[in-house]
């Protein structure tokens, strides 16, 4: 359980930690719901399955980024109880992924595609302004 414990975390880091430079590039680190789970993982074994959730938080005293994770709910398989328990479970934080979740890293994207064009728009009329012929060749660039 140690190596998987580790694999989760590993991996969990790697999520949260793209998901970061995705807000920053899109609609700005402000826009980030920090006090929401960021990435849930699972662990199973034949007895039990485990829900885990991770987190990213700002140190102010430390100035800088630290990574949490915790134990959201162990569910015991011995029961059938814990079975349904922990199906609905998953299919709660399924549907929360593929729509809070889901809006939120589409609007992201979004922001980072408008930027890049405005970017693009900058660069073409930058280059047209030093060949002296902007009011000719805009509209072939745009």
């Amino acid at each position: 359980m140690v190596v998987a414990k580790h694999q989760r975390i590993n991996a969990a880091v790697i999520i949260i930690h793209n998901n970061m430079h995705l807000v920053e590039a899109g609609l700005g680190l402000a826009s980030l719901k920090r006090d929401q789970p960021q990435v849930f993982s699972v662990y199973l074994n034949d007895l039990t399955g485990e829900i885990w959730i991770h987190w990213q938080n700002f140190d102010a005293a430390e100035g800088a980024e630290q990574y949490s994770t915790g134990l959201l709910r162990e569910y015991h398989f011995r029961q059938p109880q814990g079975f349904k328990d922990f199906h609905r479970a998953l299919r709660n934080i399924t549907d929360w992924g593929k729509t809070e979740w889901l809006t939120t890293v589409k609007q992201n994207l979004d922001a980072v595609h408008a930027k890049l064009l405005q970017n693009r728009q900058k660069s073409t009329l930058w280059i047209l302004k030093e060949k002296g012929s902007l009011a000719s060749d805009i509209s072939t660039f745009l």
